[in-house]
């Protein structure tokens, strides 16, 4: 499935190397400097600078262990280990540590944060994790069946438990999950699967409400269809594997939602048509980086938004070509932090760890104040004399937040340290989540609201005003379906956030003012568009955002509980989008999967198994790479594109039973299949090259620190041994962070 070259350069960069292989520098196509690196004798990095002269610095110890990093602003981390190399103690730049008890294996038995206090964690002989015991006692215990595989997790009061093998189809993988307290279950979902594997139906019930949603595909295994429990139908028409076509039905009428798709040679869509005749067109520099969005129809002009960069590829400035007012202009502080919007007369102020110290507006300057021993931020006071207060339980999540002269919301948890209600003033809203953590549930005042979901997008809500359906093509939301038969058209910006919404005579019925940490809503003629970053969902009884595992108060760009990946998001816990939600371009960050076959062949006295590596992300596909040896005496190499994630596990989730996905920057990406497009068809050595050297290889192109063994033949289930002695997958200098992925349906990193 390899393409032919292109017939015009799309995108290019340079790359100095030195004599050993090195990269010095990558430069843009207008050989300008991107970024800059120096080595020592080790070959470790010990500075990096980008094309604004920015300098982040390395210390490292006698066994290269990195020691010390200091930003381009002089906030200074350190990083201390034990003696076989497990990380023990990193201290950010406040000086605030966070420690960790590891085993040989290098299991975490002891996390000590200043944001969530002390958790505990207990394992079984198999490395398994067996119980968790956080700050204020809450212990949440785990089971697994003879399999290895999760059968439960919970605190006796509430369980969630997960069944295999016995639905249509279903040998290997999940059939049933259900969440309960100690008196009824309140959510279940089941699954039936095709002879192939991929998710044939999947009921979702939550109390005494059943939803099914149903899947069809082509014989490549590509989704051709999908039925909603809306009664709303979503057709995916395709050309050579790619999308060509989006339709919805409904009530036996079929619109076409988005049409005639074109896509770079690096798999992004560039222009498709929407079914009301406005076509959608994304521009890109010869860097790779988006330029220009618009929405139009000749003299029609519904979104037009123009952007340009810096040397460090941070947007300086965004241009709305349909409505001046919406201009914007930004500036970054030496560590890369947004620090003002000169259009608007906005500026934002950072202590050394990234919270937010101080906001400026038209309207006032606001203080905050951060407490000296957390990140978290205990009061702020408006130039008006609004003085907020917050408190917080032993977990770090939020439970009061009381503004005078104003009103007090409050908060409650539940075992998962998922929000389940909130409190304003008289009125409560509940929230109800799926045994995958996904919020299927709302009850108001003003009655119940439903979700379901396709993969991580919202599918279906069922409220009071009755349905919507949500259209969606990879993470990008295309189109909303309501119950009385209304299709109207969704333009999103660089973020994937709804800018626009267009009604089928292409006037516009829907728009919002998109800030850094938030948006107003301008115009709303079709009951409220809740959706905005991939993942977010706005319950404006309480205008605060559900997020992923998380909950977003915009109001002051923080969330109300601490990352559940600890530092693996950053040494800011509460923060959002590394204190620059204008330049992540990306907000999902450009990926890069490694899954393992853990029993193919026996090696070295163990199963060796098979590795392969993904590289990419839902919202631009994933290039997927394996060296796979000989198959009757003819070398094997694999090179295949997937839309999704999802999409790669619908085709390869049961031989791929374990993995990991490290978050990366595009830079990284790019230098990932570079290489990898390189050196697939090398020849191929169960000695010297096997698929695990291929993927080190993919992995170090994208500054990945790795570990190859020098002596012996790589061995591939030990990528991701618990020690991680292979991948060092905290390394701090390399900005990769991982979060543990179960292809089924788990991810254990938020449990």
């Amino acid at each position: 499935m390899r393409g032919t070259p292109p017939p015009q350069i799309s995108s290019q960069a340079i790359i100095v190397y030195d004599e050993l292989g090195r990269v010095l520098q990558r430069r843009d196509a207008a050989n300008h400097l991107q970024v800059g690196y120096t080595y020592d004798a080790a070959n470790n990095v010990l500075t990096t600078t980008d094309g604004l002269d920015h300098t982040t610095t390395l210390v490292y110890d006698a066994f290269d262990r990195l020691v010390r990093s200091t930003d381009p602003a002089g906030n200074a981390t350190q990083y201390t280990y034990d003696g076989v190399g497990h990380l023990t103690k990193v201290i950010d730049p406040r000086n605030n540590a966070t420690t960790y008890t590891v085993d040989g294996f290098g299991q975490v038995w002891t996390q000590v944060s200043p944001d969530t206090g002390t958790t505990t964690y207990t394992y079984n002989a198999s490395g398994q994790r067996t119980s968790l015991v956080r700050n204020d006692g809450s212990t949440l215990s785990y089971a697994y069946d003879a399999l290895g595989r999760p059968t439960s997790v919970g605190n006796g009061q509430e369980t969630r438990t997960y069944s295999y093998d016995t639905c249509t189809n279903g040998k290997g993988r999940l059939c049933r999950m259900a969440g309960s307290d100690s008196v009824t279950t309140h959510s279940w979902s089941t699954f039936a699967y095709t002879p192939e594997g991929w998710l044939a139906t999947r009921q979702d019930a939550m109390q005494s409400t059943v939803n099914t949603t149903g899947y069809t595909y082509d014989g490549l295994g590509h989704r051709t269809g999908i039925s909603y429990p809306s009664g709303v139908s979503v057709g995916y028409a395709y050309d050579h594997g790619t999308l060509a076509a989006v339709t919805s039905t409904r009530g036996g009428t079929t619109t076409t939602i988005a049409s005639g798709f074109h896509y770079q040679p690096f798999g992004i869509a560039t222009d498709w048509t929407y079914g009301n005749g406005l076509k959608h067109s994304a521009s890109f520099d010869q860097d790779g980086r988006l330029i220009h969005l618009g929405a139009s129809s000749g003299a029609t002009v519904r979104q037009s938004l123009n952007y340009d960069y810096n040397f460090g590829n941070e947007i300086t400035t965004i241009t709305n070509g349909v409505d001046a007012t919406q201009n914007r202009a930004y500036d970054y502080d030496a560590a890369g932090r947004l620090s003002k919007d000169t259009r608007s007369n906005l500026s934002w102020s950072f202590d050394a760890n990234g919270n937010h110290s101080r906001f400026v507006s038209p309207s006032g300057q606001t203080d905050y104040v951060i407490e000296p021993a957390s990140n978290r931020v205990s009061s702020y006071t408006t130039q008006s004399g609004v003085h907020t207060t917050y408190q917080y339980d032993a977990r770090g999540n939020r439970t009061v937040a009381q503004e005078q002269p104003g009103i007090t919301q409050s908060y409650a948890y539940d075992a998962f340290n998922r929000l389940i209600r909130v409190y304003v003033g008289t009125a409560t809203t509940s929230l109800l989540y799926n045994p995958q953590g996904q919020r299927v549930g709302k009850i108001t005042g003003s009655g119940q609201t439903r979700y379901t979901y396709v993969g991580d997008q919202l599918a279906t809500e069922y409220g009071p005003t009755g349905w919507k359906s949500y259209v969606w093509a990879g993470t990008e939301l295309l189109g909303v379906v309501q119950d009385n038969g209304t299709t109207s058209f969704v333009h999103n910006d660089h973020l994937g956030r709804p800018e626009v919404v267009t009604g089928a005579s292409q006037q516009m019925v829907w728009r919002a003012n998109n800030d850094p940490y938030g948006r107003t809503v301008a115009l709303d003629q079709i009951g409220g568009l809740n959706l905005g970053l991939p993942g977010q969902y706005q319950d404006v009884e309480t205008g605060l955002w559900i997020n992923g595992y998380r909950t977003y108060d915009e109001s002051i760009g923080r969330y109300l509980e601490s990352d559940p990946i600890g530092l693996g998001g950053g040494l800011n816990t509460y923060g959002y989008a590394q204190a620059n939600p204008i330049s992540s371009v990306d907000p999902r960050g450009m990926d890069v999967a490694v899954v393992i076959d853990n029993n193919t062949v026996p090696m070295l006295g163990k199963f060796g198994g098979h590795v392969a590596v993904l590289v990419g992300n839902d919202r631009t596909g994933w290039d997927y790479y394996s060296k796979d040896g000989f198959v009757n005496g003819t070398q094997q190499d694999s090179h295949y594109t997937y839309a999704s994630l999802d999409d790669f596990l619908s085709d390869q989730g049961d031989v791929y039973i374990t993995g990991e996905v490290f978050e990366t920057t595009s830079q990284n990406d790019a230098d990932m299949r570079a290489w990898a497009n390189t050196h697939i068809t090398d020849d191929f050595s169960g000695t010297f090259n096997n698929c695990a050297d291929f993927v080190y290889g993919v992995l170090e192109a994208g500054g990945v620190k790795v570990n190859k063994p020098r002596f012996s033949p790589s061995v591939p289930n030990d990528m991701l041994d618990g020690a991680g002695d292979r991948i060092n997958m905290n390394h701090p200098h390399h900005g990769l962070m991982n979060r543990a992925y179960s292809p089924g349906t788990f991810n254990h990193g938020y449990w």
